[in-house]
């Protein structure tokens, strides 16, 4: 930065992102991968599950928050066996 630049924050401004916007980029993140792989299991399994992988990207969700993305998630239909590795059954 040059000595007659000046540091500016505007909250307007389009390239500024809120406060948090990481921590939901993990969640959303972790909740896309729990659904590719657990939808249609039991809630407790999913919210286990969920609990884990935030708890590993260091993406602290609320128990309200993983209570409802679980019981999303396991109400969703199971995904047809693909026959891969990357099968959770």
């Amino acid at each position: 930065m040059r000595d007659n630049e000046k540091v500016r924050f505007d909250p307007a401004a389009p390239d500024i992102r809120p406060v948090g916007w990481q921590v939901q980029m993990r969640i959303d993140w972790v909740v896309t991968q729990v659904m590719a792989t657990h939808r249609g299991l039991p809630e407790e399994a999913v919210r286990t599950e969920l609990a884990q992988r935030l708890r590993g990207m260091g993406a602290a969700a609320g128990q309200r928050q993983v209570d409802n993305y679980a019981r999303a998630i396991s109400a969703m239909p199971q995904l047809p066996s693909t026959g891969t590795a990357t099968d959770f059954h």
